[in-house]
């Protein structure tokens, strides 16, 4: 895992310092940086905006992991399961049991996620189980649908919020 982290911590800073420079097509320069990303090792797959700016970055690894900027959800998400249009999504794995793993952040405090987690989940037919906030920067809360269960972690990171969500059958 480590050498995992090192090489897309490499892939996205050449893929920053790559984006800054000036000349050539926003495509050949999203393929100038797959490439260098390729030749360490690393699957991925670079979007540049209209600035020329970096807009997206997705690092595929083991296990359908995948690790990034502004990255898609995986393929077969739920759709019933809350992922707000607002989160940067960072990171993705799929788990054995059938299940996905999201890592976010967002610029929104604990209260206002919890607040929209409990409202829009509820309106999904999603019921909340557990609620706790085991230290001062932390919250969890978890849901229940049928055969699965969805169990979101939010926790302080400076001005942001990481939002770790886990979604799986329900075990036994």
């Amino acid at each position: 895992m480590t050498k995992f982290v090192s090489l897309f911590a490499t892939a996205s800073l050449t893929a920053l310092g790559l984006g800054a420079c000036s000349g050539g097509s926003d495509s050949a320069r999203e393929e100038q940086i797959e490439e260098l990303a390729r030749q360490h090792g690393v699957d991925a797959d670079v979007t540049l905006g209209v600035d020329g700016d970096v807009e997206q970055v997705a690092v595929k690894g083991l296990g359908g992991a995948t690790v990034g900027k502004n990255l898609a959800m995986p393929d077969g998400f739920p759709d019933d399961i809350v992922v707000d249009a607002g989160w940067n999504i960072m990171g993705t794995n799929t788990i054995p049991t059938g299940g996905y793993m999201v890592q976010a952040m967002s610029e929104s405090g604990a209260p206002a996620i919890l607040e929209m987690l409990r409202s829009a989940m509820t309106a999904k037919g999603w019921a909340e189980t557990a609620s706790e906030q085991p230290v001062g920067s932390m919250t969890k809360i978890g849901f229940e649908k049928e055969d699965r269960m969805a169990v979101y972690t939010i926790i302080a990171a400076g001005p942001q919020r990481t939002i770790q969500l886990m979604t799986m059958k329900k075990p036994g």
